[in-house]
């Protein structure tokens, strides 16, 4: 005689609790309505506890982990692997909680329009902490990494190759802060069609704020090529600084010239 596993009957049940509440806001009626809410009241935020719980206690091992072997590479790189699944994982969630409350809502009922039961208005704040997620931890890796990085350049000395490698790992983490930057200005334009100026000024504040990062580099250039320029014997060292004096000011002056057409016309 056959014996039926109760593990798969059951999660097919599961399954099928949860895809029910879609299903039957198709139609639309009081009933479907009060079958979404327990649902989500009852077994999605419930199981949110506990994940958040799990994922906490995976992030504190893999923290702990990452202290006890980081003299191994191999085991570091894993580490950190891991770290980025445990990230997906939260933005997952919470896009799937912003089409979730998109459907369902958070009161006694859907919150849906005559004869659609999807509200795509609901999506902007879900999708907005999911952004602010992800720059929130990118601002943490990317002081990280400018710490990490100036440690290896200041080590470095003497090691053009290791040099070079830590200044490009520099500029690409630069590059990805600005485009992050700016995905959220195109993020905010989208989640606000009815002022097309968030846009402009958003991307002109990063462009003033980038501006800002490169006239302070050409000010500390300065003070390196006087410096220069005033201890150095030797003259083709002294040749080097005059060029840099020149190139920077230059520099300079498209920098200030910049920042003065963006404030003048755009802000």
């Amino acid at each position: 005689m056959r014996r039926y596993k109760p593990l798969p009957a059951l999660a097919a049940l599961w399954v099928t609790l949860l895809t029910v509440p879609e299903l039957c806001l198709a139609a639309v009626n009081e009933g479907s309505a009060a079958l979404a809410v327990f649902i989500n009241n009852h077994i999605i935020e419930e199981a949110l506890i506990a994940v958040a719980g799990m994922a906490g206690a995976f992030m504190f091992y893999y923290a702990f982990r990452l202290i006890v072997t980081a003299y191994n590479e191999q085991a570091t790189s894993e580490i950190i692997n891991s770290f980025i699944y445990v990230f997906t994982g939260f933005v997952v969630i919470g896009l799937s909680l912003a089409f979730e409350n998109a459907f369902v809502g958070s009161g006694t009922a859907p919150l849906t329009t005559a004869g659609n039961p999807f509200n795509p208005s609901i999506l902007n704040p879900g999708i907005t902490s999911i952004a602010n997620f992800i720059l929130k931890g990118a601002e943490g890796a990317f002081t990280l990494t400018i710490v990490i990085v100036g440690l290896r350049m200041v080590t470095a000395q003497g090691d053009e190759a290791a040099f070079d490698k830590w200044r490009k790992i520099l500029i690409e983490s630069c590059i990805g802060v600005m485009l992050m930057l700016i995905a959220q200005s195109i993020l905010i334009a989208v989640q606000t069609p009815d002022d097309p100026g968030a846009i402009v000024a958003e991307i002109a504040g990063i462009g003033l704020f980038l501006l800002t990062i490169i006239g302070f580099t050409c000010i500390l250039a300065l003070v390196i090529a006087g410096v220069l320029l005033i201890t150095s014997i030797d003259e083709s060292q002294r040749d080097r600084a005059k060029r840099a004096v020149i190139g920077t000011l230059l520099a300079l002056l498209i920098v200030i010239v910049a920042y003065t057409l963006i404030v003048t016309f755009v802000l």
